[in-house]
């Protein structure tokens, strides 16, 4: 398990593909937290999975929570990362049911009626394609590879591009606007 802030992990892998963040994490998960005034931070999980609550050694520890909330591990009968809430859990909206196992999908939301915190759950796949839409990965990750880039400009061309030439035509030669458009309408094309 290890936490990171989100700007930091979209810094160093926001070219990453779901190949090479499966070379550098192995089969984990993510979690992204958001934190009523904090910076959002990126949690990854072991297949094996851990405790989300107040305990020191939970995968993520929150105050307000029980000691062990919910746990968060891969299953493989259902070839999927389950959630199986043993407190009162939000997961989109509704209520998790209690001691059973809930597969969870792709930025699936998980909401805790104690902690003021929102925790949305990635596979590998998924955090690459969030990397690739969100606006916050434009905003982040832009200014710092612009700051750690100091290359010169490049020069500016001066010469004029080339001038096309003109067509010659007069005024007789093309159809007016209300020519056009009443032919356009009639479904007749000019020059045929």
């Amino acid at each position: 398990m290890s936490k990171q802030p989100f700007a930091e992990f979209l810094k160093a892998h926001h070219q990453a593909t779901p190949e090479s963040l499966r070379q550098e994490f192995g089969e984990r998960a993510f979690l992204l937290v958001r934190e009523p005034g904090a910076p959002p931070q990126i949690v990854t999980i072991e297949r094996a999975g851990g405790a989300i609550g107040s305990d020191p050694e939970a995968v993520y520890v929150a105050k307000g929570l029980a000691a062990t909330h919910c746990k968060v591990h891969y299953h493989p009968g259902f070839t999927s990362w389950v959630l199986v809430a043993l407190e009162q859990t939000g997961v989109n909206g509704a209520l998790a049911p209690v001691d059973r196992p809930l597969v969870l999908s792709s930025r699936d939301e998980l909401r805790f009626p104690t902690a003021r915190v929102r925790l949305q759950f990635y596979s590998a796949e998924t955090l690459i394609e969030r990397l690739r839409t969100a606006g916050a990965t434009r905003r982040m990750v832009r200014p710092a590879l612009e700051a750690a880039t100091t290359t010169e400009p490049a020069p500016v061309a001066t010469a004029e591009p080339p001038q096309r030439p003109k067509a010659e035509s007069s005024p007789q030669d093309r159809p007016s606007r209300r020519m056009t458009r009443a032919a356009s309408n009639k479904g007749v094309s000019w020059g045929d």
